[in-house]
């Protein structure tokens, strides 16, 4: 057995060190953290969240300089049983992880711990979190921001007491004239809207953004892969396009590919990472952690339960003016692959043949779709048909259950208007597609995003 260092551990939060293609979440969520904003985090199991959770923990800790704004106290919270089922649980664990937090990184003094968390149990979470807010002011003449990173929300999906915790913590998130200011990262499997019951769901005046997470790009896994170099492990050529086509690009798969073949072969290679592909007990290891079966909110399971998997291609219908058609050729080109595989069937206006009725054409297939893609630009806006027509008939359809929506902003627009607003978005953080350095990465991340879906209707 080899004696380096190997720097993968796929049952551990990723290191700084091998923590790829998330530096740039990590950074703007830090930032808008810091400003006083909050956030949602939702991915698949294995995706990844929790390192970004862990991420986040360490840059506020330790990377925070500006004297201007409160100094930002991060706790991390991994949603339990005992969480779910007393919301008086989840407070003192809140409580007392930032309690931890100020004594043991800061050096604060606190007395009459015990005395504070009991009185939790009288309802006076926001008057405790004050009182602990001013002996850090009162000691370091400074602000301070309590921030709660919330793991693994979808723990809580049977239960009521997550749905009111949030009801509690909600008129302290984020509000500007109020004496304790906390924000929020919440984390799960799931789209938040469906985590929670009918009063919550909207998450209005709660969170600032949701930021769904993706597979890692092959540029990503390739700088993963030649972290073992800078360790002295032997890395073959070409192991990055390896792994990631044995992995898609999903961390857990990744890590666990790569800390298997360090330890037991001392080595990445090709055939190592075969073998590791071949061996039935690391598949039927990795099946049992990331979960074959989504995790899915009670009405889709009524749902669900009632339907076979579908075996047809989902037909997806494009909205778009005319004058971002090239934009388009670049959208359909990346939904190529999933058309050969049968994932889905894609419709727009091209495809109506000479001599046929336009219109009667379009509101066919319009009506046909369960996936609706509307191409945003100041264009789109500013047509008549594609606004008050297609988009209009898109979100009827969208609220009605019967299709689903998915906006993918192609250049800078104002949309936060728009009545797709409250709708998830992409490209990821709802950067234009034209403002991406790469239009191909660009293209990839909505590509991405539009097979999650079609998959997720299919049934797979």
């Amino acid at each position: 057995m080899c004696s380096k260092v190997i720097p993968y551990d796929h049952r551990r939060p990723a290191s700084e060190e091998v923590l790829v293609g998330r530096n740039g979440i990590v950074d703007r969520t830090v930032d808008g953290l810091r400003s006083g904003y909050s956030y949602g985090l939702v991915g698949e199991v294995g995706i990844g969240k929790t390192s970004v959770l862990f991420a986040l923990m360490r840059e506020l800790t330790y990377g925070w300089l500006n004297m201007a704004k409160p100094v930002p106290i991060p706790i991390y919270i991994e949603l339990h049983e005992s969480h779910v089922t007393r919301v008086e649980a989840l407070f003192e664990t809140i409580l007392s992880n930032f309690i931890e937090a100020l004594t043991q990184r800061h050096g604060l003094v606190v007395p009459e711990r015990e005395t504070l968390l009991k009185a939790v149990h009288g309802g006076k979470l926001e008057e405790i979190v004050y009182t602990l807010s001013d002996l850090y002011y009162k000691q370091y003449y400074r602000p301070c921001r309590l921030i709660i990173l919330l793991d693994d929300l979808h723990r809580g999906l049977e239960y009521e007491a997550l749905s009111e915790a949030v009801s509690v913590l909600r008129p302290l998130v984020s509000p500007k004239d109020r004496a304790v200011n906390v924000s929020l990262v919440l984390s799960g499997e799931l789209p938040l809207e469906k985590e929670f019951r009918k009063d919550v769901s909207s998450l209005r005046g709660l969170l600032s953004d949701t930021i769904g997470l993706t597979p890692l790009l092959l540029n990503d896994v390739a700088t993963l892969v030649a972290v073992a170099e800078d360790y002295g492990w032997f890395v073959e050529p070409g192991c990055g396009e390896a792994v990631f086509a044995l992995t898609k690009g999903y961390p857990f798969r990744l890590h666990y590919y790569l800390f298997t073949a360090l330890h037991l072969y001392g080595k990445i290679s090709q055939s190592v990472l075969q073998s590791i592909s071949k061996d039935r007990d690391a598949q039927n290891f990795l099946d049992t952690m990331l979960k074959q079966t989504p995790v899915l909110s009670k009405q889709e399971q009524k749902r669900t339960s009632k339907t076979t998997v579908s075996t047809h291609p989902i037909n997806v219908f494009i909205a778009y003016s005319h004058k971002d058609r090239r934009l388009l050729q670049g959208l359909l080109k990346h939904l190529t692959l999933f058309q050969r595989q049968g994932i889905v069937s894609t419709w727009h206006d091209e495809k109506i043949e000479p001599g046929t009725e336009w219109s009667s054409q379009i509101e066919k297939s319009l009506n046909a779709a369960q996936i609706i893609l509307l191409l945003i630009s100041a264009d789109f806006f500013a047509s008549d048909f594609c606004y008050s027509r297609e988009m209009a008939r898109a979100i009827e359809r969208h609220k009605a259950g019967e299709a689903r929506v998915i906006p993918i902003i192609l250049r800078q627009v104002d949309w936060k208007v728009a009545p797709f607003a409250e709708l998830q978005v992409l490209p990821e953080y709802a950067k234009p597609v034209t403002e991406w350095t790469k239009r191909d990465a660009a293209w990839t991340n909505v590509a991405r995003g539009i097979r999650a879906a079609a998959e997720n209707l299919a049934g797979h």
